[in-house]
């Protein structure tokens, strides 16, 4: 959270005590060399859960000879 490892049960505390203004804000999810889409998705889902709407990821095209992780 804010370019700080959390954990789910954690992320979910933070974001609940969030006013609901703040919820109408986007959120950008960066993952890290290991993370999958499939990873992704499950984080938009718990987060719209919460009420976050708006969720978009960032990401970076892989280098030629770039392996994709877990491919």
């Amino acid at each position: 959270w804010n370019q700080t490892p959390v954990e789910r049960a954690e992320l979910r505390e933070i974001l609940l005590a969030e006013s609901p203004e703040t919820r109408l804000l986007p959120i950008v999810i960066r993952g890290d060399a290991g993370a999958t889409w499939g990873d992704g998705l499950q984080l938009v889902i718990f987060l719209r859960g919460l009420g976050y709407a708006e969720c978009v990821f960032e990401y970076r095209e892989l280098s030629e000879g770039s392996e994709v992780p877990g491919g």
